[in-house]
């Protein structure tokens, strides 16, 4: 919680990302994210949700996960310090960069637009915007792999009383045909 508070108090004195990878789940984002972050200068965003496979890859700042606030002035507080910027560059003679991947806002209604107004408000040019995307069976497919592994997981780990209110008869669904048929479903089932 400190370390929130000290960001959302600094947030006019940090850097925006250079680079924006915008992505679906299972696409590619989380392998693209590593692989930036492995790159010489990179420094890598916060995440306010502590999770072993996100944190430092994405910070979710736009689609509302940040306890729902989404004020374009504030989203630099996911990203280091000018100084940090300023000190490698110009004092250590390092690249520096930093970026921003989230698997949700290649789909997300309203994270171009704030993204957008973002920048303009900080009188910066647009980042390298990325796109990562993937046939849609193939990621229906490998979607379908992911959440019932999850859910297999869980049961061996004791969760399948704990989780009953999360899983129906429709979800997580039991074959491939049955996931691409959920995925192109245009209604909601509970």
């Amino acid at each position: 919680p400190l370390e929130i508070i000290f960001r959302y108090l600094t947030v006019r004195f940090r850097v925006l990302p250079d680079i924006i990878v915008l992505g679906e789940v299972r696409c590619g984002t989380t392998s693209l994210c590593q692989h930036l972050s492995d790159l010489p200068g990179c420094h890598k965003p916060f995440c306010l949700w502590k999770h072993p496979e996100l944190d430092g890859k994405e910070t979710f700042y736009f689609v509302g996960h940040y306890l729902g606030y989404v004020a374009p002035s504030a989203y630099r507080m996911c990203f280091p310090l000018s100084v940090t910027k300023w000190w490698n560059e110009r004092v250590l003679g390092k690249p520096f960069f930093t970026y921003d991947g989230c698997a949700q806002y290649l789909t997300s209604p309203t994270a171009a637009a704030l993204i957008a107004e973002t920048y303009q408000r900080a009188g910066q040019d647009s980042p390298v915007l990325v796109a990562c995307v993937r046939d849609p069976v193939d990621q229906a497919i490998s979607w379908w792999r992911y959440e019932n592994n999850a859910m297999e997981w869980g049961s061996c780990m004791g969760l399948s009383e704990w989780n009953t209110p999360l899983r129906t008869n429709m979800y997580p669904p039991r074959s491939v045909s049955e996931a691409l048929q959920f995925s192109s479903s245009t209604t909601v089932q509970k």
